[in-house]
C-alpha cells in the first residue's frame, strides 16, 4: 500500500503536513475531511527504490519486535514520543521507520496514540482498541506488554504450522518439475525407440507416449494454463464468494484440515481473552476478534455470535451450538463466565489447544513423509511399467 503526503488547514492560519498509508488520494481525503481538516495538498510519495520498485512488505516480526520494545521502553518509564523516536533510529526496516516517524509526529501534534495508530492499516483493530484502552486507564505499557505476548505467540504456532507445511510442499514441487522434465525431454527418447519395434503397444504405454507427446510439443501452452489457472483461482479467492469457497476446503483437507481450524480456535482465544482482560465489552470484543480473523467462516460465526450476546445469551452456550468451536471450549468458558474469569479462562483454554495442536503437527509430519514418497512411487513405478512393456514383450515373443 502506498504512502500519501498531505497538507491540510486545521485553523484560520494553522495548516499541518503527514505521511499516511492508503489505497488512493480520495481514501486520504476523506479521512483528512472526517477529522473536520480542509485538505490543501495530497501527493503520492515516491519510492524510494527508484523505477524499478518492489513491494517490501513490512514483516509481522518487525511489527511484533517494535511493539515489544514500546512495551519495554514505556515500563521503563520513558516518555512516549522519546520513545517513538528511539525506535525511529532502530535497526527497523525503512518503511517501518517512516511509519515509527508518523506515529512521532501525530503524538506530537496532540493526537493520541491510539488515534495515530488507527491512520495506518498496518495496525489491526486490535492493536488500535488495546492500545486506546490503555490509554483510558492509564495503563498504555501494559496493554502495549499483553499485545506484545499476543503476538509473539501467534508468530510462534504460525512459524509451526508453516514449518509443517514446507517438507510436503517442496516434495510436491520437486516431483512436478520432475515429471515435467520426464514427460517432455525423455519419455520422447523412448518414443523413437518404440516406433521402430513395428509392433502393437500395451495401452498403457500408448497412453504414456501420447501424453508424453502433448508435453513435449505444447509444454508451453501448460505452464500458461497453469500460471492463468492459479492467476484466476487467487482473484477468485479475493472476492467474497471465492474467500468462503477457499476457506471450506481448507478446513476439508486431509491431515492438515484439523490443524488449521485448531490455530483458528487458538488465535479467537488468545485475542478474545487478551482483550477482555484490557477491560473491554464481549459484544465489542467479538465484533473486534471478526475482523482479524484469517478465515471468513469463523469470522461469520463470531458475528453471529455478537449479534446474539447483545441480545443476551450468554457465550458460552452460543459456542455449545457452534460447528466450529468444540465442546470443551464451551465448558471452560462457561467456568469462567460463572468466576468472573472469562478473559483469564480463554488464554488458559488456547494453551490447551496449542498443546493439542502441536500434538496434531508431529502425527501430520510423521504420516506425510511415508505418503508423498508411496504417492511418488506409485507414479514413477507406473511410467518405468508402461516403458519396460513393450521390450518384455519382445522377449516373450522372441
Amino acid at each position: 500500500m502506498p504512502f500519501y503526503i498531505y497538507k491540510a488547514k486545521i485553523a484560520p492560519y494553522k495548516t499541518i503536513t503527514g505521511t499516511i498509508e492508503a489505497n488512493s488520494e480520495q481514501e486520504v481525503i476523506a479521512y483528512l475531511k472526517e477529522k473536520k481538516y480542509y485538505p490543501l495538498s495530497v501527493k503520492k510519495k515516491k519510492s524510494e527504490y527508484g523505477i524499478f520498485h518492489f513491494s517490501r512488505h513490512i514483516k509481522r516480526k518487525e511489527i511484533t519486535a517494535f511493539t515489544r520494545q514500546l512495551s519495554d521502553l514505556l515500563q521503563a518509564d520513558l516518555p512516549l514520543v522519546r520513545a517513538l523516536s528511539s525506535l525511529a533510529n532502530q535497526s527497523f526496516s525503512s518503511r517501518l521507520k517512516t511509519i515509527i516517524q508518523d506515529l512521532e509526529d501525530s503524538v506530537e501534534k496532540g493526537e493520541t496514540f491510539s488515534q495515530a495508530l488507527n491512520k495506518h492499516t498496518l495496525f489491526s483493530p486490535v492493536d488500535v482498541n488495546m492500545v486506546r484502552t490503555g490509554e483510558a486507564g492509564g495503563m498504555l505499557d501494559k496493554s502495549l506488554f499483553y499485545l506484545s505476548e499476543m503476538r509473539e505467540q501467534e508468530e510462534e504456532i504460525r512459524d509451526k504450522v508453516l514449518s509443517a507445511l514446507i517438507y510436503p510442499f517442496l516434495v510436491i514441487v520437486v516431483a512436478g518439475i520432475s515429471l515435467f522434465a520426464l514427460f517432455t525431454f525423455v519419455i520422447p527418447k523412448f518414443t523413437i525407440m518404440f516406433t521402430n519395434l513395428n509392433q502393437v503397444l500395451p495401452f498403457s504405454t500408448q497412453l504414456l507416449i501420447a501424453l508424453s507427446n502433448f508435453m513435449h510439443r505444447f509444454w508451453w501452452l501448460v505452464i500458461l494454463f497453469l500460471l492463468f489457472t492459479v492467476r484466476g483461482l487467487y482473484n477468485y479467492s479475493k472476492g467474497k464468494k471465492g474467500r468462503l469457497w477457499v476457506d471450506k476446503i481448507k478446513f476439508k483437507l486431509p491431515l492438515l484440515g484439523k490443524v488449521i481450524q485448531k490455530k483458528e480456535i487458538i488465535k479467537f482465544c488468545r485475542t478474545a481473552g487478551t482483550l477482555l482482560q484490557s477491560g473491554i465489552p464481549l459484544s465489542n470484543v467479538l465484533n473486534i476478534v471478526s475482523s482479524v480473523m484469517n478465515n471468513s467462516l469463523v469470522s461469520e460465526e463470531i458475528n453471529f455470535m455478537e449479534k446474539e450476546i447483545n441480545s443476551g445469551e450468554n457465550l458460552s452456550s452460543l459456542l455449545s451450538k457452534s460447528k466450529f468451536f468444540p465442546v470443551e471450549m464451551a465448558t471452560m468458558t462457561a467456568v469462567g463466565e460463572k468466576s468472573g474469569k472469562l478473559g483469564t479462562m480463554l488464554l488458559k483454554t488456547a494453551d490447551i489447544f496449542v498443546k493439542q495442536m502441536n500434538q496434531q503437527i508431529k502425527v501430520l509430519l510423521s504420516l506425510l513423509e511415508p505418503l508423498l514418497i508411496l504417492i511418488l512411487g506409485l507414479i514413477i513405478g507406473a511410467i518405468v511399467i508402461s516403458l519396460l512393456l513393450p521390450i518384455f514383450q519382445i522377449n516373450i515373443a522372441g
